[in-house]
């Protein structure tokens, strides 16, 4: 009888603990598409256009056939539109050409001038390259994105390219001798 009114306690704590801990969630399954993860869905290379201020659409796909989600018009299906939104100012001038015309022919000076810059490129031409110090420098520059095209506008490149975070520290927004410097995430 005391084995029984032990077990019978502990079921009556136990449904009184499920009681004020109320019903578990649920997750609603399929999720909507927008609520994915990276790496579990990809999407078409988005067309950019130059000058790019409005918000542009891609189609975009599950990785798997057998995950679904529920997508804009409350279907569901593997394949959706996601909206993206316009992150950098291109006027056309593509990373990709830029960086490979630096390395093959940088010596030249034809990297500077597909960027705008008609008289250092004849001076590089003229030097051969800074005698290859002035080509090193360049390739270093196109591929970190310091060095940009004359009109100071970003590159055009592909959607899951390469693109520049630059950390900055500023010890001058310190309020006290032991506060924290101010940390600053600009993405280029």
């Amino acid at each position: 009888i005391l084995l029984l009114n032990s077990w019978m306690s502990l079921v009556v704590i136990t449904l009184l603990a499920l009681a004020v801990a109320g019903p578990s969630p649920v997750e609603s399954w399929p999720p909507a598409c927008d609520e994915l993860l990276p790496g579990q869905f990809s999407c078409n290379q988005p067309v950019f256009t130059p000058n790019c201020t409005d918000n542009y659409t891609v189609q975009c796909e599950t990785a798997s056939p057998g995950l679904l989600c529920v997508n804009q018009s409350n279907a569901t299906s593997n394949s959706f539109t996601r909206l993206l939104q316009c992150q950098y100012q291109t006027n056309g001038y593509s990373y990709e050409l830029a960086l490979v015309l630096s390395v093959l022919l940088g010596i030249f000076g034809v990297d500077r001038f597909y960027l705008g810059y008609p008289a250092m490129a004849i001076m590089k031409f003229s030097s051969f390259g800074g005698l290859l110090v002035w080509w090193l420098l360049d390739i270093v520059l196109i591929a970190t994105q310091a060095l940009k095209p004359v009109d100071q506008s970003d590159y055009q490149m592909r959607l899951d390219g390469p693109h520049m975070l630059r950390l900055s520290l500023n010890l001058h927004q310190s309020h006290s001798y032991y506060d924290s410097p101010v940390i600053v995430r600009e993405d280029l």
